[in-house]
């Protein structure tokens, strides 16, 4: 009989594939060298910022005492925090100049203009909140915790009545020795190392975070999760539209807070923070949020990569008429032709 024909309608489908897998070539290209330049700036930056800090150690002994005595040294500031221009001041007046601005970047990751102790280093932002805290609780005012250690009436606190004062109250001997390091101004005129009343009068105005003190609260940290799921129905959705809404990959404090008023939380934030934050880090991520849904969003970042080199590559792919979005059609569509084998859907909604 007759021999079948292929017709050009019948070879449609080849035309689309072969664009389509052009498109895929050189977004997959892009992306290869665009990870490559993000690596290189990443690693530089890591480096930078811990070269940084051990210049700090050496130089002023100590992060709270860098922070006190240089980056922040004004007694009546309430937050001690630190705008880029302030920060790039000093540096350059500490004579460390070399892209500064990455180490900038490195320390203000949500992009907010400052930066504060705890940016820098947490540890020691949580030793100066509970010194704080202490003296409150012990004492009605610094005023007073000063008179209290000032066992001579001589106006000047030497390291011994430190921390005989502080020490005989329950304060731990180590944490005193580094806060009184920490807050001794660099040059006294007669050469010895004492503080005054006036290097102190800051905690009357600093108003630290109060999930650095706050005991963590894993009952309020349950009701929180509670709250997201019930408001959003996945955690993957809380976590984009009210936890992470500058897509930094961290929840900070700030964004928390925000996060517990658009579910009308009001037990103990500060407390469900810190329990969130087992780490210590200073900020929550998706996998301390739930595990579940952090593997989730992991399994299709690693299959993006590994089918586009790079999230960014398949977004472009995925982008069908180049509107800079993804519809509900495109992504599905775009992640069943492709191969994915999770559940797109529940991914996009």
């Amino acid at each position: 009989g007759e021999r079948a024909k292929l017709s050009p309608v019948d070879l449609a489908w080849l035309e689309y594939e072969i664009k389509r897998t052009a498109k895929k070539t050189i977004a997959k290209d892009r992306a290869r060298a665009e990870e490559m330049r993000l690596s290189q700036l990443k690693l530089e930056s890591t480096q930078r910022l811990m070269q940084f800090k051990e210049f700090l150690q050496k130089r002023c002994g100590g992060y709270i005492h860098a922070w006190r005595q240089v980056f922040s040294p004004d007694s009546h500031s309430a937050c001690m925090m630190v705008s880029r221009q302030q920060f790039m001041k000093v540096c350059v007046q500490l004579g460390f100049c070399r892209n500064v601005g990455l180490i900038w970047k490195e320390l203000d990751r949500n992009c907010r203009g400052h930066i504060s102790l705890v940016d820098l280093d947490f540890k020691s932002a949580e030793m100066l909140a509970k010194f704080q805290t202490f003296l409150n609780t012990n004492f009605e005012s610094v005023t007073a915790a000063f008179r209290a250690m000032d066992v001579t009436g001589s106006g000047h606190v030497r390291l011994v009545e430190f921390e005989t004062t502080l020490v005989g109250l329950g304060m731990d001997k180590d944490s005193t020795k580094m806060i009184f390091t920490g807050m001794l101004k660099e040059q006294r005129l007669d050469g010895r190392e004492y503080l005054l009343e006036e290097d102190l009068l800051f905690l009357e105005k600093w108003t630290a975070p109060s999930w650095i003190t706050a005991a963590p609260n894993f009952h309020a940290m349950h009701q929180v999760k509670q709250r997201l799921v019930t408001k959003f129905q996945t955690y993957l959705r809380a976590w984009r539209l009210v936890l992470d809404w500058d897509g930094s990959n961290r929840c900070d404090w700030p964004e928390f807070q925000e996060g517990c008023r658009a579910i009308n939380f009001t037990g103990d934030v500060a407390g469900a923070f810190r329990a969130f934050d087992d780490d210590l880090s200073g900020y929550i991520t998706l996998m301390e949020l739930d595990a579940d849904s952090c593997k989730f969003l992991v399994d299709f970042k690693e299959w993006a990569e590994a089918e586009f080199v790079s999230v960014r590559s398949m977004f472009a792919v995925f982008d069908e008429d180049g509107n800079g979005e993804l519809s509900y059609r495109e992504f599905t569509h775009n992640c069943r032709i492709h191969g994915f084998p999770g559940d797109a859907k529940d991914l996009y909604r």
